[in-house]
């Protein structure tokens, strides 16, 4: 009664695994990676030669929500208040009554409240003298 049996061993051959091959895409994935550092060299390279004309030389927290800002533009010297109402202009100074860098920020502000001040007082003064 028939039935089938193998009479011969039969082997399986499998191929071998494949190994994975780079290829083009992770060359070209590298190739635009180290492009892209080099560009980003160069250009940080390039911007610290470049003159800056807005630096924050000082600030000073008041609270955690207002602060006290001594900025430079161009020649002139900004004393800017910042809070969560937005940035206030207090005062203006030319670039050569900015104290030297060791007389901080306090004798700046001294400075710019003795000039509000006299401000104030002379407005008084010429209100006074028209009426």
């Amino acid at each position: 009664m028939g039935g089938s049996t193998l009479t011969q061993s039969q082997t399986i051959t499998l191929p071998p695994p494949e190994t994975q091959s780079f290829g083009p895409g992770l060359v070209g994935a590298v190739t635009v990676l180290l492009v892209l550092a080099g560009l980003a060299l160069l250009l940080s390279r390039r911007r610290k030669q470049l003159p800056r004309r807005l630096e924050v030389l000082e600030s000073l927290a008041l609270s955690p929500r207002r602060s006290l800002f001594l900025a430079r533009v161009e020649n002139q010297m900004l004393v800017l208040g910042v809070s969560e109402a937005g940035v206030q202009l207090l005062a203006t100074l030319p670039h050569s009554a900015a104290p030297a860098v060791d007389d901080g920020f306090a004798q700046l502000l001294e400075q710019s409240e003795a000039e509000q001040a006299l401000r104030l007082r002379l407005g008084q003064a010429a209100k006074e003298a028209s009426s």
